[in-house]
């Protein structure tokens, strides 16, 4: 792409590198927004070495129901050093899923599929210990929900759950 303006009109050139064609269009307005290693951006600030890169990495992704045990209202975050996952939820569709985690080569995350950077990222290792505490944590509150009156029933129960996740069967 590449456009000129002043004080009236912008006009943009586009390429559509796939088919070769070349079309020309004005604008009352242009708005580039094609991510922060775009082209737009290098075409309009130049070379990108005006970038800091902070060695993490983020992915979203629209989860198709809501996560087992959750309800559409209910979010969740989960994390430890490194990386975390969190849910957003919506009142009226099912919650998005962020992740983040950090890298030491920004470019090698761009050169594969997403999918293979979130799997190399989160899995199939075990989510680790703080993250294990969290979930932890997080069953607690469920079960002290669930047996507002009966706290020495929640913590049987959050006890024996945990005992049952660590394959210890009590």
């Amino acid at each position: 792409m590449r456009s000129t303006q002043d004080d009236t009109v912008a006009e943009a050139t586009l390429h559509d590198t796939a088919s070769g064609t070349v079309v020309t269009e004005r604008f009352d307005l242009v708005v580039g927004a094609d991510g922060l290693r775009s082209t737009v951006r290098s075409l309009s600030f130049g070379p990108q070495e005006y970038l800091h890169p902070l060695n993490y990495m983020i992915a979203v992704t629209l989860l198709d129901e809501p996560i087992e045990g959750f309800g559409l209202h209910e979010g969740l975050i989960l994390a430890e050093p490194g990386r975390s996952a969190w849910t957003f939820p919506f009142r009226n569709h099912p919650p998005s899923l962020l992740f983040s985690y950090r890298t030491g080569d920004i470019d090698a995350e761009f050169a594969r599929p997403p999918i293979e950077s979130i799997r190399a990222a989160f899995g199939p290792q075990p989510a680790g210990p703080l993250l294990e505490s969290l979930a932890g944590g997080e069953l607690l509150g469920t079960m002290l929900r669930r047996r507002p009156d009966d706290l020495p029933g929640a913590l049987r129960a959050w006890e024996a759950r945990m005992l049952q996740e660590a394959g210890d069967p009590g």
